[in-house]
């Protein structure tokens, strides 16, 4: 109770008078001082993160006056934990290994322990997993010796996180699942907030979307209930993923940029980068490629210099798709080549499948098709082993265009029929690919119309007209294809029809943006270039936050 008392005093003290308090303290009571410290920067850290900074500072204050082994390795750890906040996982290593030497030097193995929780989370950052799950098996067994429930379920927690951040899910669960034991033994709701988000992300990839949606709930529940700002964001930015997966692009936009304007807030650059990545990536599934190709410009460069590897090789792979189709091939390959290395330098087989993935679409184009459907085989080699479906189905459908491309009509056609429902359980983009294909394979329009049903119904839920016709742009090939069709037939009637219901589309989402409560087409453009102006205006401000809220407030 003491030790509260004084914590708090000396948290809301102006800095002139916290010197003078500091010396006050006996050696006792600073050494409890900064073991409360450490833990509220933890606790802040799901809340109000940029208080770690004030922590901070008045650890090492503590440490210099006291200079005793046990408040350094405290004011070095809290050190580590404001350098992983700003995006700087080289400098946080670098304190946590002084931290723990400062608890080994004072005999305190299980002190010493407790630092790698941060060290975990730093090291996958830069790429070395290998080392850190070594790390965290090491700290683990140290907690179940010191029958330490708490930092067992943080460990557990940490390493199953490493586990799915290389799609190595089957390997993740075993972990996230423990610790979740864990914290429920010891009634922690912040902490099962956390590891429940991240299970239900791990869900999402596996696309047991059901299962995935049932836990973010309960997650965001939590995370409400304890003013977990942090988690709340986090939580959103699986929603935003969980409904991109979907197709639901309305949602999945909604959700990530109200992620987006959180992590800024909190000022962590890491995170709010993150976000801007998954933007991006909608963006591109919406075909809105020059809005994509802006947001990976800036991921790259930010990445690069907060040294998120496995986030940079995320950019240049999505960077390379977009400029694939902008027709931007030497650009594109320079962008797989900077992917594949870093996605084989963190040893995630999946990930660079999904370049090989990409790259047998450019040899298709180009009429390479053995070479094409070698890294086809490559690709799926790695999906299967990672328990990747969503992947696995798509690399299914692209190997089925080869054989079409061969004249290999029934082997796809076989095919294809196999892959169908598997696709409509697991992604709506694979199982509406799949209808074309068989429809181009068999010429029965049957296929043909269903994959218009999937482009009209995921059109729809799409409110802004700028968005429908974009994503619309992408999916006229079913309605080409009915036309030709329907002229095969001499049906003239349906062919003008069809052709008419493929151009009305696009009309409708102008007139319904006029109809909507829009003066005019004007007043749409003129409102759409000021929005323009004030995110330009935002994203080149620095450090002028009260200039930024005041640009996001005219924003809204």
């Amino acid at each position: 109770m003491v030790t509260d008392l004084l914590v708090k005093v000396i948290l809301e003290s102006p800095a002139e008078s916290r010197r003078i308090l500091i010396r006050e303290y006996t050696s006792s009571a600073a050494e409890e001082v900064a073991r409360s410290l450490q833990e509220t920067c933890y606790e802040v850290w799901t809340d109000d993160p940029q208080k770690i900074g004030t922590i901070a500072e008045i650890l090492d204050i503590i440490a210099d006056h006291f200079q005793t082994p046990i408040i350094q390795g405290y004011a070095e750890w809290t050190n580590a934990i404001k350098e992983l906040v700003a995006g700087g996982p080289g400098a946080c290593i670098r304190f946590i290994d002084s931290s723990e030497a400062s608890f080994l030097s004072a005999g305190q193995d299980h002190l010493a322990a407790k630092t790698q929780t941060s060290k975990l989370y730093a090291l996958a950052l830069l790429g070395r997993y290998d080392e850190a799950v070594e790390c965290g098996k090491s700290a683990l067994k140290v907690f179940l010796d010191h029958e330490d429930i708490y930092s067992a379920g943080k460990i557990e927690h940490n390493i199953g996180n490493l586990f799915w951040r290389r799609d190595k899910y089957l390997e993740s669960e075993p972990f996230l699942e423990s610790a979740l034991e864990r914290f429920l033994q010891i009634d922690d709701q912040r902490q099962m907030a956390m590891v429940e988000n991240c299970q239900a992300f791990v869900k999402t990839l596996q696309n047991d979307f059901r299962g995935a949606e049932a836990i973010y709930n309960r997650s965001l529940e939590r995370a409400v209930a304890n003013n977990l700002t942090v988690t709340a964001a986090e939580i959103e930015t699986g929603l935003s993923n969980l409904n991109l997966f979907k197709g639901d692009y309305e949602k999945a936009l909604g959700f990530m940029e109200s992620s987006r304007r959180k992590y800024e807030d909190l000022g962590m650059p890491m995170q709010s980068a993150n976000c801007e990545l998954e933007i991006a990536d909608i963006y591109l599934e919406l075909n809105l490629l020059s809005e994509a190709v802006s947001f990976y410009e800036k991921g790259e460069q930010c990445f690069s210099t907060l040294s998120g590897q496995a986030e940079l090789a995320r950019c240049n792979l999505g960077h390379a798709r977009a400029l694939e189709r902008l027709g931007d091939k030497n650009g594109a390959n320079i962008r797989l080549d900077i992917a594949e290395k870093l996605f084989e330098k963190e040893g995630n087989m999946v990930a660079v499948g999904s370049v090989r993935l990409v790259r047998s679409q450019q040899l298709i184009d180009s009429g390479d098709l053995d070479e094409a459907e070698q890294l086809v085989d490559q690709a799926l080699f790695s999906f299967r082993n990672g328990g990747n479906p969503r992947s696995e189905l798509f690399a299914r459908w692209l190997k089925c265009e080869i054989w079409r491309a061969y004249g290999r009509t029934r082997e796809a056609e076989r095919e294809l029929n196999e892959i169908l429902p598997l696709a409509n359980e697991n992604s709506n983009e694979i199982y509406y690919l799949c209808l074309v294909s068989l429809g181009k394979v068999t010429r029965d329009d049957v296929h043909f119309r269903k994959a218009v049903e999937i482009v009209e119904r995921s059109r729809s839920g799409l409110a802004s007209a700028e968005l429908r016709t974009s994503y619309f742009t992408e999916k006229l090939t079913p309605y080409e294809e009915l036309i030709k069709i329907s002229f095969n037939d001499q049906d003239l009637e349906a062919a003008f029809r069809w052709h008419e219901r493929s151009r009305s589309r696009s009309m409708s989402d102008s007139v319904s943006d006029v109809r909507s409560g829009s003066h005019s087409n004007e007043k749409l453009r003129s409102i759409r270039e000021e929005l323009n102006w004030l995110y330009r205006r935002i994203d080149t401000l620095d450090a002028d936050k009260a200039k930024k809220v005041e640009l996001r407030e005219a924003a809204e």
